[in-house]
């Protein structure tokens, strides 16, 4: 931009609605990197139990003939 006598000179692009429309273009933006931080941690943290249990019934029935070999109760 061209400054004369040291001043700034004014435009359209300086206007306070391009101004507003920029900070809520970047909470937005920040909302929106939140949210998917939020929802990555949700989703994964769960999985991890879902498997977890997927292995803990695994082993159960990969067991149980063992068990009932032994003379043992089932499961």
């Amino acid at each position: 931009m061209a400054t004369i006598g040291g001043h700034r000179a004014s435009t359209a692009a300086e206007s306070p609605a391009l101004r507003m429309g920029s900070a809520l273009m970047a909470v937005a933006g920040l909302a929106s990197i939140g949210y998917a931080v939020i929802f990555f941690v949700r989703n994964f943290t769960g999985l991890i139990y879902l498997a977890t249990a997927i292995l803990v019934v695994g082993a159960a029935l990969a067991l149980k003939p063992l068990l009932t070999k032994r003379g043992g109760e089932g499961a």
